[in-house]
């Protein structure tokens, strides 16, 4: 996950940087808008690509694979000398960005126990905004093949721990390699929790369904499926309608044209997505103390009001006003809608997808889930800078909150709360929660 914080975080410094006329390679505005939507693009191709990986090789070694292609990423920029390497790289990133939204939160749940699920997930997605950080910091200050080298680095460390844990044992039952079952059960600490034979039973005969193709899809003919699939769309497509990563795309620039100059905008992203990381790292329990739904409310309350804020104070800045005092307005906006995305709308969707799935559906749930993110990530990315020379920015803010309070309304209607309870237990309620479809 910092890996994959790390390649959000290089977009806004190297898009102020390679538009620049210095630059060793220099973008226009438009291929500067590719640089950064071309990653989402790949995110489409990469949620098909984990869907047949996590069928084929389980979530462990998927993620494996993974690593092994951020680090052929991270050699593509090393030896970069046109903006083409630059372009396969990003394309990379995508690719390893989906696939890692389909599986890492499937894989946690799978290895750990409801009283601490939401709380082991919150903690892993905290990676995210850590690797922004630190994308952000090497990125400003380093040329590029030396911070590359760098991430390299901790990418080929990271395989290393991966190559020492064991598959799950979901993933040894499908196999029906019960004894190994039995030692990744021991190995994760979860034998207390989890009877053997009742798993090993449950997950046999959901095997059983999976290797009947046509039995799965007609699962998504189910009135629970279907309203389970469009809750996790709706819920993964909320923290790009909400605009976080365009926000943290074009955070420096959207600053230079709010004319803020209090201090340098390169710093002011830094301090603020440190801001952010701290108020990631201070939230890791709530989703187990509060539930998901109060997570998610306080997260489009937030987000919310600092759009509209944005909003108003470029519809002034643009009427002319004088807005030098309130350059405040600017910096704060920003910082509450990256402090709120961060309580609800980056870790709530993973945990949402660990739970709410029926193990034979949840490869394909993920899948649709990494789609949906994907494709309003690059509609919002791509369309961010066509429709601001269009509207105004303070237009696309307001346009981003009304669309973030629809999103928050559906998903809260439909969703059940999933605190505490076991993947088991969650399928019961679906069962008997009536759709309003």
């Amino acid at each position: 996950m910092m890996q994959f914080g790390i390649q959000i975080g290089w977009i806004s410094p190297n898009i102020a940087r390679l538009t620049h006329n210095n630059s060793f390679i220099t973008l226009t505005p438009t291929e500067a808008s590719w640089l950064v939507s071309c990653a989402t693009l790949g995110s489409l191709l990469g949620a098909i690509v984990g869907l047949i990986f996590m069928g084929l090789i389980g979530n462990r070694k998927t993620i494996l694979l993974i690593l092994v292609l951020i680090s052929i990423s991270w050699l593509c920029l090393i030896i970069a000398e046109s903006a083409m390497w630059i372009y396969i790289s990003r394309f990379l990133s995508g690719i390893t960005s989906a696939m890692t939204l389909s599986c890492f939160s499937i894989f946690l749940a799978e290895v750990t126990v409801p009283k601490i699920r939401g709380t082991l997930i919150s903690i892993a997605s905290s990676g995210n905004p850590f690797g922004i950080i630190f994308g952000l910091i090497t990125e400003t200050y380093l040329p590029m093949k030396i911070s590359s080298t760098i991430y390299l680095c901790q990418c080929l460390i990271t395989i290393v721990l991966f190559l020492c844990l064991y598959d799950s044992p979901q993933y040894f039952i499908k196999m029906n390699k019960f004894e190994k079952a039995s030692k990744s059960i021991t190995f994760y600490g979860i034998d207390s929790n989890i009877e053997h034979e009742s798993l090993e039973s449950n997950v046999f005969m959901q095997n059983k369904d999976t290797k009947n193709i046509k039995n799965n899809f007609m699962e998504f003919k189910h009135p629970v499926v279907k309203k389970t699939i469009l809750v996790i769309i709706v819920l993964f497509a909320l923290p790009h309608l909400c605009g976080i990563l365009t926000i943290m795309s074009y955070m420096e620039i959207i600053l230079n044209v709010g004319k803020f100059n209090l201090i340098n905008s390169d710093k002011c992203v830094i301090y603020a997505n440190i801001i952010s990381v701290i108020v990631s790292i201070s939230t890791f329990t709530l989703n187990d103390k509060f539930g998901r739904r109060i997570l998610l409310i306080i997260s489009s309350v937030g987000t919310i009001l600092s759009l509209f804020a944005l909003g108003i104070y470029f519809y002034l800045l643009h009427k002319e006003f004088d807005v030098s005092y309130l350059q405040w307005l600017l910096i704060v906006s920003i910082n509450i809608h990256l402090i709120s995305c961060s309580i609800g709308f980056t870790k709530v969707p993973s945990i949402i997808l660990s739970e709410i799935f029926s193990d034979k559906i949840k490869n394909v749930g993920a899948c649709i889930s990494t789609l949906s993110g994907c494709f309003f990530a690059f509609l919002t990315t791509k369309s961010y800078q066509p429709l601001v020379d269009t509207l105004g920015e303070e237009y696309v803010f307001w346009i981003y909150a009304g669309l973030t309070i629809i999103g928050t309304v559906w998903v809260v209607i439909l969703l059940p709360e999933t605190k505490g309870k076991s993947l088991q237990q969650i399928q019961n309620e679906l069962m008997k929660r009536k759709s309003p479809l």
